[in-house]
This record gives C-alpha cells, sequence and structure tokens, in this order.
C-alpha cells in the first residue's frame, strides 16, 4: 500500500530522502501491521500531574527518556516557577529525577528555558526570572515588562531555544517582518525561515463610516500565496500555496528529519460555508518540509477531514499521523477527543480522553503526550507514554 506521495525535485534526493523517511533498512518499517481495534497499544503513565493546555514543553531527550513540567507535590494545579518542577522520566526503567524547580518553556538538543519565577509587580509591570541555556550550565535572566508590550530579550527560537537577542536581533521587525509587509516564520537558524504572506494591500478611508476597502492590483489572498522558503544565503525556494496557508507553528520531526506544516484538522462542517477555498478537492494531505526544501505529501481518510474532530495537533510516527484532539465538540458524546492514529484511508483511535503535547522519539517509535480525562476540570492531567513498535496489547 503506497501512503505517502513524494513532490518532485531531484530523483536522486527523492530516493535517499524515501529510504531514510520510510525507514525500509529498519524492522519497523511504515508497512507495519495497522491496528484492527481501538485503544490497541499498552500505556505507561508517569503519574506526574500538570496542566492540560500551556502546560509547558513535553520533549524527548532520546529514545528513552523524556523532560517536562510537573507540578510539585500537593502544589496548586497551575504552571507557575514555584508550583512546577522540570523532571527527567526514564520511560524505561520507569524512573522519575528532578532536575530543577521550574517550569520548562523550551528544550532542543540539550539546551533548555525554563521560567523559576513570574509575578505581577505594583509598578504594573510582570518580572519574570528563566534559567537558559546547556543542561548543567543555564544562566540565570531577569526580565521586566508592561502587560501588551514587546519586549526584545523574552522571544526565543522554539527549536533551538536561543533567545533572538542572543542571537543579535534588536527589533521585533528584524525577527518578524525583515521586508515590508512580510509575515515570516522561523525554523532552526540553520534552516532559515519561510515567507507565509508578503501584504501588498493599501487601506484607504473611505466614506461617511469610513468603510475600509482593499485597493491594489498586486493583492493576493492569503490562501493562495506562494510560500517561499528562504535558506541561509541560498535564493528561495517556492513552496507554492498551502489551502488555509500555514496557521500555527509547524513541529520539526526528528524522525522524518522535517517541519510538519500542517498542525490543525478543522472541522469541516462547520467552516466550509464561510471559507471554502480552506478545503481543496482531493484527498486531505499534511505536508512534510526537509531542510532541503522538498515538501512530502502525506494522505489521511476523509472520514477524519469530514468529522466533527477539531484536531490541534499533528505528528508523524513509523506507524503513520498521530492525529491528536483535546477540545470537545458541542455533542461531547461522539467521543471527538483523543489521539488518532491515520494512515492512508485507515484511522484507528489510540488514545480516549483529552490529549495534547505530543511528541515522538527520534526512532518514531514512541509516542509521549499529556492526558486528562474527560471532565469538567480537565484534571488529573498526567504524562503518558505509547510505544506503537512494540505490538498491541
Amino acid at each position: 500500500m503506497v501512503v505517502f506521495q513524494k513532490s518532485n525535485l531531484k530523483l536522486n534526493s527523492l530516493i535517499v530522502a524515501l529510504l531514510i523517511f520510510f525507514g525500509i533498512a529498519s524492522s519497523h518499517a511504515l508497512e507495519m501491521p495497522f491496528p484492527t481495534r481501538e485503544l490497541p497499544f499498552a500505556v505507561k503513565d508517569s503519574k506526574l500531574e500538570g496542566a492540560l493546555n500551556n502546560g509547558g514543553a513535553v520533549k524527548w531527550m532520546d529514545n528513552d527518556r523524556v523532560i517536562f513540567s510537573s507540578f510539585k507535590p500537593g502544589a496548586k494545579k497551575y504552571p507557575a516557577g514555584e508550583t512546577s518542577q522540570v523532571v527527567i522520566w526514564d520511560t524505561v526503567k520507569d524512573s522519575v529525577t528532578v532536575y530543577a524547580d521550574g517550569f520548562l518553556q523550551c528544550y532542543s538538543d540539550g539546551r533548555v528555558i525554563y521560567q523559576t519565577d513570574r509575578k505581577f509587580e505594583s509598578g504594573g509591570k510582570w518580572s519574570e526570572t528563566r534559567r537558559i541555556g546547556e543542561m548543567g550550565k543555564e544562566q540565570e535572566e531577569s526580565l521586566q515588562y508592561s502587560p501588551g508590550t514587546f519586549n526584545l530579550h523574552h522571544p526565543y527560537n522554539s527549536y533551538s531555544c536561543n533567545t533572538y537577542s542572543s542571537l543579535g536581533y534588536t527589533t521585533y521587525d528584524e525577527i518578524n517582518r525583515p521586508n515590508p509587509g512580510m509575515r515570516i516564520l522561523r525554523l532552526r537558524e540553520d534552516h532559515g525561515y519561510l515567507d507565509l504572506y508578503t501584504n501588498k494591500r493599501k487601506w484607504v478611508e473611505t466614506g461617511p463610516k469610513s468603510i475600509r476597502e482593499v485597493t491594489g492590483l498586486e493583492y493576493v489572498p492569503e490562501n493562495k500565496y506562494q510560500i517561499k522558503y528562504y535558506r541561509p544565503k541560498q535564493s528561495p525556494i517556492e513552496l507554492h500555496s498551502i489551502p488555509g496557508g500555514i496557521g500555527m507553528t509547524p513541529v520539526f520531526s526528528k524522525y522524518a528529519n522535517a517541519y510538519v506544516l500542517d498542525q490543525l484538522i478543522p472541522n469541516k462542517r462547520s467552516v466550509e460555508a464561510s471559507q471554502p477555498l480552506r478545503f481543496p478537492d482531493g484527498a486531505p494531505t499534511v505536508r512534510l518540509l526537509s531542510s532541503s526544501g522538498e515538501i512530502t505529501v502525506l494522505t489521511y481518510p476523509n472520514a477524519l477531514y469530514d468529522s466533527s474532530i477539531n484536531a490541534n495537533e499533528i505528528a508523524v510516527s513509523r506507524a503513520g499521523l498521530l492525529i491528536a484532539s483535546a477540545h470537545q465538540s458541542f455533542r461531547p458524546m461522539l467521543g471527538d477527543t483523543g489521539l488518532f492514529l491515520a494512515r492512508g484511508e485507515k484511522a484507528i483511535k489510540i488514545m480516549d480522553g483529552q490529549v495534547s503535547s505530543v511528541d515522538v522519539s527520534p526512532d518514531g517509535c514512541k509516542i509521549v503526550f499529556r492526558h486528562a480525562e474527560l471532565n469538567n476540570s480537565a484534571y488529573p492531567c498526567t504524562i503518558k507514554m505509547i510505544n506503537i513498535c512494540f505490538g498491541t496489547n
């Protein structure tokens, strides 16, 4: 069964990319048997509680260890530096080590950013203390900023955990709009950035009610814009238009060595009338972007695309696409939340409840995620793990 369709660039690169991505040399290639029933895999629970939403980073350090934030024993259930701890869970030994007090904001290849304190000062400003750097060599940084204002020292590259100020940027526009009207998405520093949309519109105040109207022949609807990939010191690559644009930050997959551009499967029935251009003809797809500029297209079942599921996270594993949903519809009995595995025209639920913060191990076998049962409080929420290469339960 052909699961992935490759758009062209160079034949040699295509063959190499497919060999790497499919894991043909591995005993767990993508043609592994697809589960035939729901909830087929054993689930391992860290038993450490955290927040379901805005709970901080959850990342694999290697194929066995996971780093994340959890509440301290007996702490109030909200993610703040003084009530959270950064922990490392060894999923093989099923042991947990407390690394530091704080709230993990970012992890990448041994580099961390974690918040140790945040409070609202009497002068109307937020103050924040965090530690940044290679693990064991972090430096403390103190910030102060007014609500709704931009502090250059605060933002960081979520793929590398480098602050933009440390990379030499001095203004907001240097980070987000290197050219007038441009809206970009920065990738890892050695990969460059995506030009998501260059705004060439001109707004003119007209009429007694100052109605805004768009003028100018260069106007292009955002979902028709030809997205460009700018690699360091190289000419841009045309990626062509992506239906609906790129609405959420892509996830970088170590397993696929690519960015998962699509991070949302909207409820088609609820929005297609108002946004028909977001729903093209043909099979629904998820696109992966390699650092060389190649696009790999993965398909998933029309049944998911045309359901009530609002998928808010998409990842890729050896067994296929992982589609997570943590949001109930107005008909909660539909069971439209959870974690789904999809491949070709097949899809199956592998986890019930509310699922977020999905990350896949570098070998593509293990999935870690935040999980909470469907209830009004979204607690308890713990970090759980599934090994899809180990077999079904």
